[in-house]
């Protein structure tokens, strides 16, 4: 085993390039290339592309706090669904089953509360859990979709959401109260690299060694990352750092502690599903065929293209735009393909519709008037429901050019395991795709559109 190591009491980007190659400002304020005033909007352009969203103030992660985060986080989930289970809450339609298939199917429906409660209220201050939490009975409804509410009766869910918030505000305090403390800990993240896999090992500095306000480390100071990927983020951070995508080893120090963070953060989730993407050999066919090289959905971890992503504290150096919510786009070529979750397919498809309107619009509100008459295209890929039901499907469906349906059997997706340890092909659910764009488009691209067919594009072959 190849072993290095990277030390960083108080992290520095002074080696850091002020401004990524790709980007004119993506820092929050105290960071290089911040313009240093509220509301201003930060801009991605090159010929093709056209994004802008908003500066967001964000700390240099931590991975002393990461790791503090992800345990509040565990506690959070088993105090949590102990709550539900002491309340006496049955969350099934079918009341005459056994007793602990009820049992298991209330905590299963709990965490998942949790997750879409926690993914509702992130915000870039506190990276799990809201000063304000927004959720309510109506944005629960909206995240999970009112047909999974029918089993529910209406007073214990209430009962959920009271337990949520009243839980939730333990945890924050108790994080808020600690984290100055923990930032001025010191840290050391040592390396072991095998052919098989990477293994980051925090320390605290020698001289906090023993303290006992970081005795939590002692059973969480390592992570394993899966070789392949490994070098995928030297990749990314190299590219999106310094403009570099062919070196295969960091180009500064910073990159060991800001990958530790990276991974704790999406650990703390639990779920590999949360990675899963289209295939990388069907991305490289959006790119020739589409020119589509932004993710509007994505993690360092699971694309190569840049990306908007929900954790743009840990990610922005891996490339990542911010949360997709946040973004304003006037022109350009994008992959969308979000978590599964009718709320979130719902608030999709509402800003998908309002910036292909703007792109068309003969008003121009912000003085941008060569964004107008663009092209703007995105390659949807979605799970197959009746969107009709949906309320902003219908503000969408003037600009969709092209439908297909594919039974998941023809368009596996590729999926990681919990600890993002082993990765596969594997279906997942039928999908629908939709190719929704402005009149804008060259006649050639528009004839692709009008003549796509992802079986003989993508070369699908059916999958067991």
């Amino acid at each position: 085993m190849n072993t290095t190591g990277a030390t960083a009491a108080t992290p520095d980007t002074s080696s850091t390039p002020s401004t990524p190659p790709l980007d004119t400002t993506v820092a929050g304020p105290g960071h290089p290339g911040h313009p240093g005033h509220p509301g201003h909007m930060s801009v991605y352009e090159t010929p093709k592309f056209h994004l802008a969203f908003p500066d967001v103030a964000t700390k240099e992660p931590h991975p002393v706090c990461e790791v503090y985060l992800s345990l509040l986080h565990d506690e959070f989930k088993a105090a949590f669904v102990e709550l539900i289970r002491r309340k006496g809450l049955v969350l099934t339609r079918h009341r005459d089953a056994p007793a602990d298939t009820v049992a298991y199917k209330n905590a299963a429906f709990s965490k998942d509360v949790l997750s879409y409660f926690v993914l509702q209220n992130y915000d870039y201050e506190n990276p799990f859990f809201s000063k304000n939490p927004r959720y309510n009975m109506t944005t629960v409804e909206e995240m999970i979709g009112r047909d999974a509410l029918e089993p529910l009766e209406r007073r214990a869910f209430q009962s959920i959401l009271y337990t949520m918030e009243e839980t939730s505000a333990d945890v924050f305090r108790a994080y808020a109260g600690t984290e100055k403390t923990l930032r001025r800990f010191g840290y050391v993240v040592h390396v072991e690299e095998s052919p098989s896999v990477a293994i980051l090992r925090l320390s605290p500095k020698s001289a906090d060694q023993g303290d006992p306000r970081i005795s939590f480390l002692a059973d969480a100071r390592y992570i394993k990352v899966k070789r392949s990927v490994f070098t995928h983020l030297i990749k990314m951070y190299n590219l999106s750092q310094y403009g570099d995508f062919e070196r295969e080893d960091p180009m500064d120090d910073m990159f060991y502690p800001r990958v530790f963070s990276l991974y704790h953060r999406y650990l703390a989730f639990e779920n590999g599903n949360n990675q899963s993407s289209i295939l990388p050999s069907f991305k490289k066919t959006l790119k020739a065929k589409l020119n589509i090289k932004i993710e509007l959905f994505g993690s360092a971890i699971n694309t190569s293209n840049r990306f908007a992503s929900l954790f743009y504290d840990v990610d922005r150096y891996f490339g990542s735009f911010g949360d997709f919510f946040g973004l304003d786009i006037k022109r350009g070529y994008y992959e969308v393909n979000p978590p599964y979750e009718n709320g979130i397919i719902d608030a999709t498809f509402s800003k998908l519709a309002r910036w292909l309107r703007n792109s068309v619009s003969p008003v121009t509100t912000n003085g941008d008037d060569d964004a107008r008459d663009q092209a703007l295209l995105f390659f949807i890929v979605l799970p197959k429901r009746d969107y009709v039901r949906f309320k902003h499907y219908r503000d969408l469906l003037p600009f969709i050019r092209k439908k297909e349906d594919i039974s998941k059997e023809w368009f596996p997706f590729l999926r990681y395991d919990r600890m993002l340890l082993k990765s596969k092909v594997a279906p997942i659910v039928d999908i629908v795709i939709f190719i929704a764009h402005n009149d804008r488009l060259s006649p050639t691209l528009t004839n692709i559109v009008d003549t796509w067919n992802s079986y003989a594009h993508f070369g699908l072959r059916k999958t067991k």
